[in-house]
């Protein structure tokens, strides 16, 4: 839950510093979430996840599972048909963002669901 709170406070704050000419809220998603599900096929090394995510447009909270071929998604943020991914892995003892993901594809959007437990990713 403090992890939620903290999104939001940023977001308000960065809402209140930046100006509305530098950032199109129409066409911004921030996003945060977990995996809730892992295939056990690999293609090239990698997993598929499904990752239920929590997303703020405009305002409105909409849930959305993304398939991805990678590790946990942390944020998103979506500008048009473009998507920009980072997530964390874990290297010796500490942990490394990467960016971007190697591929992305909604597969299911509702409108009516919201994920209290969204912000306690894996």
């Amino acid at each position: 839950m403090r992890e939620y709170v903290l999104l939001m406070t940023c977001l308000i704050v960065l809402s209140a510093c930046s100006s509305e000419k530098h950032i199109d809220f129409d066409k911004t998603m921030i996003v945060t979430g977990k995996v809730i599900q892992k295939s056990e096929e690999r293609e090239k090394g990698r997993a598929t996840y499904h990752i239920e995510i929590l997303t703020i447009v405009d305002q409105t909270k909409k849930n959305i599972i993304l398939e991805v071929k990678n590790r946990n998604v942390w944020n998103l943020i979506r500008k048009g048909q473009f998507y920009r991914i980072s997530f964390d892995t874990k290297e010796a003892d500490r942990y490394k963002v990467n960016s971007p993901i190697q591929t992305i594809k909604p597969i299911k959007v509702d409108n009516n669901l919201f994920q209290e437990n969204v912000s306690n990713p894996n």
